[in-house]
Formats: structure tokens, sequence, C-alpha cells
């Protein structure tokens, strides 16, 4: 699987609203405790573990068994272009994102 888009990058350096989602996302669900945080919070979003871009926007998250707690944020609603969440050990966040 092809993570990301290393030649077209999210944002020049104002944080995008889809970017704030996915800052959100790592803060609410306990970033700093998940099992594979590479490269979060650091560079272009979409050379993040687990997300998959389509142009400028996250089409695809993918951290199974990753260690998220807590809730989905309000921002989550920003990821427009996201067809594909895979948790399957945090079944109860995908549930309240739908």
């Amino acid at each position: 699987m092809q993570v990301g888009n290393a030649h077209r990058p999210l944002t020049s350096y104002a944080r995008s609203s889809t970017e704030q989602a996915l800052v959100d996302l790592y803060e609410s669900t306990g970033g700093a405790s998940w099992f594979n945080s590479y490269r979060w919070l650091s560079g272009d979003p979409c050379t993040w573990f687990g997300v998959q871009c389509a142009g400028d926007h996250v089409t695809m998250l993918a951290l199974p068994i990753n260690n998220l707690t807590g809730t989905l944020p309000a921002s989550f609603g920003d990821l427009s272009e996201l067809s594909n969440l895979y948790d399957s050990w945090q079944a109860h966040l995908i549930h309240r994102w739908r």
C-alpha cells in the first residue's frame, strides 16, 4: 500500500482544515501513546503513518491495533473525502463517526 503523496503536500505551512482535523484526531485519541505514530505532527500529513491521500485529500486512515483511546474530534468531519477508516480494535470510535 502506498501511503501519502510526497510530491503534493496538503499545506504550504499554514495548517489546512484537513491537517488540523488530523492533528485533532491525534490529540483526542491519545496519539502520544499510539503504538505507531511515525511522522505524525511533522511534515506533509500524507506521509504520516496510516494516512493515504489522493491529490490534496485524505481518502483513507489505516490505524488498526494502534492503541487509540478517547473520542473522535468534531473536526473529523472536515475530512470530507475520507471514504475508508480502518481501526479494527477501536470499533467504538468508528461507531461514533458514522
